[in-house]
């Protein structure tokens, strides 16, 4: 009994310290300082290096690109004006995660003619300026 237990021990101590199984799903390198970077700093030449890496270092083996990063950088071309590429990479995004297809499917729809980032805003409908010229109400005073 008491080797039975030393036995177990030892082998619940030495599983524990065996390396992982298989390498991670995702290739994350520095996507965490490309966010920062971006939105702190306003700094994307240096937020687009960081996904450039992230990208290289995934088709080097280190794992797959993560859910949002094709999406990301399309969207820093779409802002650069760089529509045709921006596309690219939003299809790269759908076929990579099918769950996001509605959403890169209505983004390619929008920018799908290459149309800068301000003609696109262009074509947005305009919002109510004022809530005071709404319709009245139909309902009695006093309710």
């Amino acid at each position: 009994m008491r080797r039975s237990v030393l036995a177990l021990t030892v082998a619940g101590i030495l599983g524990g310290c065996a390396p992982p199984a298989s390498p991670p799903l995702y290739y994350w390198g520095d996507y965490e300082s490309s966010i920062h970077v971006r939105y702190t700093e306003s700094d994307t030449a240096a937020a687009q290096a960081y996904l450039e890496k992230v990208i290289a270092g995934s088709q080097a083996g280190n794992g797959r690109v993560p859910p949002g990063v094709y999406a990301d950088y399309g969207l820093l071309l779409y802002q650069q004006g760089r529509g045709a590429e921006a596309v690219a990479y939003f299809r790269k995004e759908a076929d990579a995660f099918p769950e996001s297809e509605p959403l890169m499917t209505k983004l390619i729809a929008r920018v799908g003619d290459g149309s800068a980032p301000a003609a696109v805003a262009a074509s947005r409908p305009a919002a109510p300026s004022d809530a005071s010229s709404a319709a009245p109400s139909s309902a009695p005073a006093g309710m």
